[in-house]
């Protein structure tokens, strides 16, 4: 079935393809509504069914009913016609049940087509046979409404923590990239040679654990938006391989690797060179887009606390003593690109994840307006930060009173590596 023009959440998405499937075993030569209906009956913990179920609708006997039409249809067609190549159509009067569902939408100011909203298109549009059927059970587009609220507002038992955990193992079944695996071990490597004092140029492997780590808080950073999306309903982040941390599924070659890097060297200015790309039309609600924006920065938080965490008192900093300054500047440099890192995420830009936290509550009228900045965010920002001016002064003062609130320690060496490191 062809991708149809209207905004579908993952359910929906997932019913108009059972729907397809439906039809064509049955033979038919589109799809109509009957199939659609009978696909969002059949969804794991249908909420058409619930709501139905609600209007005390004897769904075992819809489904049945429903099943018998098709095949019935089905057997009336003319055969002998040539079988479409590439999929089966939507019919006219799905077309039309669609079209209600989009109006349906609008009137509701969602911002996507959920499975009762489909529902509720096959009962305003006067040529669905899917609501021809409902209308002889009794079912109103006005009592749907009515049952979604108070189903909506009915208490619901908390989802146990096995629940969360069979959720991870679903979004980890892939396992971790051995690509993520081996540049978490350069990185210890690095590590390991400043630690010991190996070799005769230190800021070398300085630069080599710098970039590495950072490189390793990148595919942080993107994992905790993709583990998010998947929490929150987008599965399309596991297809696109955004759960494994393989770090070539966040990158483009130019905007996600060589822009950062040059940008980090000419000025410390940490950007998140990754990306992943969400369904936000698969999220279950709007806050869900809020957390999946706030989950990078959250990564980028827990990076700069793990990293700060040798700094602290008894028995970390005692051990730490006698290691070589390089190390010690090294771990707190790569906890100030953390801590900036941090900072630009949380600006309230378009394209940034703090604006992407509050997106979700803006008006229509400026999100148009943030559409058009959008591409030139990072842009905005490096310029702002990278000039010496009042924006500039004001944001870098509070990035190392933060370090400063974080561990005095951490804060004087990492002021030792940007000596080191950007001289």
């Amino acid at each position: 079935m062809p991708n149809t023009s209207h905004p579908l959440t993952r359910n929906a998405q997932n019913a108009l393809n059972n729907a397809r499937r439906i039809a064509e075993q049955n033979g038919q030569s589109s799809v109509d509504s009957l199939a659609l209906l009978l696909a969002l009956l059949q969804l794991p913990k249908s909420q058409v069914s619930a709501v139905l179920k609600f209007l005390k609708v004897r769904v075992e006997n819809l489904v049945a009913r429903v099943s018998a039409t098709i095949k019935l249809e089905a057997g009336q067609a003319v055969t002998g016609s040539e079988e479409k190549r590439g999929g089966l159509d939507l019919s006219a009067e799905n077309e039309s049940v669609l079209s209600e569902s989009l109006a349906e939408m609008k009137d509701q100011a969602l911002n996507a087509i959920d499975v009762p909203i489909l529902l509720l298109g096959m009962l305003r549009s006067p040529e669905s046979k899917a609501g021809q059927i409902l209308a002889q059970y009794g079912v109103t587009a006005e009592q749907v409404r009515e049952s979604m609220k108070v189903i909506k507002d009915m208490p619901r038992d908390k989802a146990p923590t096995s629940e969360l955990f069979k959720t991870l193992g679903r979004a980890m079944h892939n396992g971790i990239s051995p690509i993520f695996i081996s540049l978490v071990l350069f990185t210890i490597t690095m590590a390991v040679f400043l630690w010991f004092g190996i070799g005769n140029n230190p800021q070398l492997f300085m630069f080599a654990f710098i970039i590495s780590g950072w490189l390793v808080s990148l595919c942080l950073h993107e994992f905790g938006h993709a583990i998010t999306a998947f929490w929150g309903g987008d599965e399309s982040v596991e297809h696109k391989g955004y759960l494994t941390l393989n770090p070539l599924k966040y990158t483009h070659p130019i905007i996600s690797v060589v822009i950062p890097l040059v940008m980090l060297l000419m000025g410390g200015i940490a950007f998140p060179g990754g990306a992943v790309y969400i369904n936000v039309h698969a999220l279950r609600k709007p806050i869900y887009r809020s957390l999946v924006s706030a989950a990078g920065p959250l990564a980028n938080l827990i990076c700069l606390l793990l990293l700060a965490l040798p700094f602290g008192n008894f028995p970390f900093y005692f051990i730490l003593l006698a290691v070589p300054e390089e190390f010690l500047s090294a771990l707190g440099l790569l906890a100030l690109l953390q801590m900036v890192a941090l900072f630009i995420n949380l600006l309230p830009i378009p394209g940034l994840d703090g604006f992407g936290i509050l997106e979700p509550f803006l008006p229509h009228e400026l999100l148009g307006f943030a559409s058009f900045l959008r591409p030139f965010g990072f842009l905005i920002v490096f310029l702002l930060l990278s000039t010496d001016s009042p924006i500039s002064n004001f944001f870098w003062d509070n990035v190392w009173s933060a370090m400063q609130l974080v561990n005095l320690n951490l804060t004087y060496f990492a002021n030792e590596g940007v000596k080191t490191f950007f001289p």
